[in-house]
């Protein structure tokens, strides 16, 4: 699911946007803290749905929200200054309008002008552009509670994860995006990564 861009209004620690935020196949949010970078991030982790199911969290992707900030069932703290309600808009693939509107308790979703109701299910014109659009967002929020669980998790799995090759294949992805080089997890105690140096591999701890 392409985004070509995203305008907020009242969404966490934004008020407005003086225009909508374009994006690129690769974007980098680059700012000061509390400049609302990760205002952005959540907002674009509501993504395809609110109430779609997030497998890494096992809950919904609004609900993964709310008990980010206040675990329970009001949208208070996804709210600017905890009131009033929140709308971002969103502009998907070529040209598909989408808006998600956010109070205390209710969450709408508008797609292409039609409420979408129970079943959270995109049109088969749109759903054909990209069959994975459920798995369109992973949002991994940098708390201590979260990346532990994502620890215990792993090691809980590690067998299928290195038995399907995992393992490597995110060392992988991590050698495009740094200067680095790693050839794998290493499912130790804490769980390392091992790194390339001088095509010699040393172990780095995660902890």
């Amino acid at each position: 699911m392409y985004i070509n861009h995203l305008n907020i209004n009242e969404f966490r620690g934004i008020k407005s946007c003086d225009q909508p935020i374009e994006f690129s196949k690769f974007t980098v949010l680059i700012g000061r803290n509390n400049s609302g970078k990760s205002s952005i991030l959540e907002a674009l982790s509501l993504l395809p749905f609110p109430e779609s199911y997030d497998p890494l969290y096992k809950t919904y992707r609004i609900q993964h929200l709310r008990n980010l900030h206040q675990p329970g069932e009001r949208n208070n703290r996804l709210l600017y200054l905890y009131a009033g309600k929140s709308k971002l808009e969103y502009n998907l693939f070529e040209n598909s309008p989408m808006q998600i509107t956010i109070d205390i308790s209710n969450v709408d979703v508008i797609l292409e002008g039609d409420r979408i109701g129970a079943g959270n299910q995109l049109p088969s014109h749109l759903r054909n552009k990209d069959q994975s659009y459920e798995n369109v967002v992973i949002f991994i929020p940098d708390t201590s509670r979260i990346l532990n669980d994502l620890e215990e998790r792993m090691t809980e799995y590690k067998d299928s994860i290195q038995k399907a090759g995992y393992h490597t294949e995110l060392a992988e992805l991590l050698n495009e995006v740094v200067n680095d080089r790693y050839s794998e997890i290493i499912f130790l105690e804490p769980i390392s990564l091992r790194k390339l140096y001088k095509e010699k591999p040393i172990t780095l701890r995660l902890k």
